[in-house]
């Protein structure tokens, strides 16, 4: 399947989101305009991220230039094999593994309020 036939199939499938999203910006060199971080957060997000992959397989490969995003991307693209094993034993612990891998990244436009609330300022350009 050609990109651009593939990358329609993938739009109008519905199962987008911001960080399947980024990853197509930042394949194709289209960035997005949203301000806000566009990692993965949860086994939702991930799932998303991981069913684009399967139909655009030369993103797959090329799923490190994902570290040149931001420190969170950097992170998750180290243990992107280990998430994709968890995603697909179902596994209920991908998001808390997630949490370990990306508490390892600075996130300076996060504010954390106390008790496991925070907020991101979105980014300004």
């Amino acid at each position: 399947m050609d990109t651009d036939r593939g990358l329609i199939k993938w739009l109008i499938s519905g199962d987008t989101g911001i960080s399947s999203k980024a990853i197509v910006a930042q394949m194709t060199g289209v960035e997005t305009n949203n301000g806000w971080s566009d990692y993965p957060r949860d086994g939702a997000d991930f799932g998303r991220c991981h069913r684009l992959l399967e139909i655009m397989p030369e993103f797959k490969v090329r799923i490190e230039e994902m570290s040149q995003r931001s420190p969170q991307w950097a992170v998750l693209v180290k243990h992107w094999a280990e998430l994709t094993d968890l995603y697909l034993a179902k596994s209920p612990f991908i998001y808390e593994r997630m949490e370990q891998i990306l508490s390892a990244a600075p996130n300076k436009r996060q504010i954390d309020l106390g008790n496991g609330i925070s907020f991101e300022v979105p980014k300004i350009d």
